[in-house]
């Protein structure tokens, strides 16, 4: 094992350093987990797309959807979040970055058809990853990010997943 860590500790080190530079548009995939309220988990999709300002500092908007199944465990019933809004990056030329984003979420539950829940507030979050080049327009990594929701009874959830990136 550690033979295994040394050697990706090593391959992230050597990686060629350049700094981000232009527009760029992303998709990512993750796994959702609120950390206060309900016991839901399920999966989520981001869009978003932003431009590297001075190759470290990027600014943006996104949109995200969590799609977290049954609400509360009751069997016929769902929650989803949504979430739109900005973002501001701030990145090494490693490919290290940390995440600001401020938006609007909306809650969206429904039990056996009565619907519940449903709010509409602002959505705040922090979290970084890195990205890995795989050629000079393309990117890959992992994301972490905290968020904190106020809309319907308000709550907190972890997002942990993967974002690839297309620059131009």
């Amino acid at each position: 094992m550690k033979t295994f860590l040394a050697l990706v500790f090593t391959a992230l080190i050597s990686l060629p350093a350049h700094a981000m530079d232009g527009s760029w548009f992303g998709v990512g995939g993750a796994y959702e987990s609120p950390s206060s309220g309900g016991r839901e988990t399920g999966a989520g999709l981001t869009l978003e797309g932003g431009y590297w300002y001075l190759g470290n500092v990027a600014y943006g908007g996104y949109f995200k959807s969590s799609f977290l199944g049954e609400n509360d465990r009751v069997p016929g019933s769902t929650l989803n979040l949504y979430d739109l809004g900005a973002f501001l990056k701030a990145g090494t030329e490693a490919g290290l970055y940390g995440k600001i984003q401020l938006g609007l979420g909306i809650v969206d539950g429904n039990t056996a058809g009565l619907r519940l829940s449903d709010g509409l507030g602002l959505s705040f979050g922090l979290g970084g990853g890195f990205l890995f080049p795989v050629t000079d327009t393309f990117h890959i990594g992992p994301e972490v990010i905290y968020r904190h929701l106020t809309a319907g009874d308000g709550g907190d959830q972890i997002s942990i997943g993967a974002l690839v990136a297309y620059g131009f």
